[in-house]
């Protein structure tokens, strides 16, 4: 089975808090993917052109008759906690990491990589992925950077 997931939305988000929850939600994302598909395609996201279309142009072709995902079964998951939980047992836990930091979210990012772990900016407000992963599904802290 293949998962697809749309980030799309991020594009358009406006305001600090809602660039914030873009970054935060396309970075998480990204460091999933990387995890989920180290031994093959589990995570196929769209996000490049306008909704997606460059994405999906190249998921239909990948799936045409003769190509690697032909007989591949697809199912979407919309919400982004629905995702994370789907995929819980590709990650042990997260890298948390100031954005005052210029390249924090970079050793973060490797970091991530390296020790299996989702790269999240702290972020304690409302409605963050921090909260979401940390607060809401009990994900450990594996890693401060």
């Amino acid at each position: 089975m293949l998962v697809t997931y749309d980030l799309t939305h991020t594009v358009a988000a406006t305001g600090e808090a809602g660039r914030h929850r873009a970054w935060d939600e396309q970075h998480v994302v990204a460091g999933l993917q990387g995890l989920v598909n180290r031994e093959g395609a589990n995570l196929y996201v769209f996000m490049v052109g306008p909704g997606g279309g460059t994405d999906r142009f190249w998921l239909e072709w990948l799936r045409s008759p003769g190509h690697w995902l032909e007989k591949r079964e697809v199912v979407e998951e919309k919400e982004l906690g629905r995702l994370l939980r789907r995929f819980r047992s590709f990650y042990k836990g997260v890298v948390v990491y100031d954005e005052k930091d210029v390249a924090a979210s970079l050793v973060a990012s490797t970091v991530a990589g390296v020790e299996g772990l989702l790269p999240v900016r702290y972020d304690a407000g409302e409605g963050s992925v921090y909260r979401e992963l940390v607060e809401g599904m009990k994900v450990p802290v594996g890693f401060s950077a």
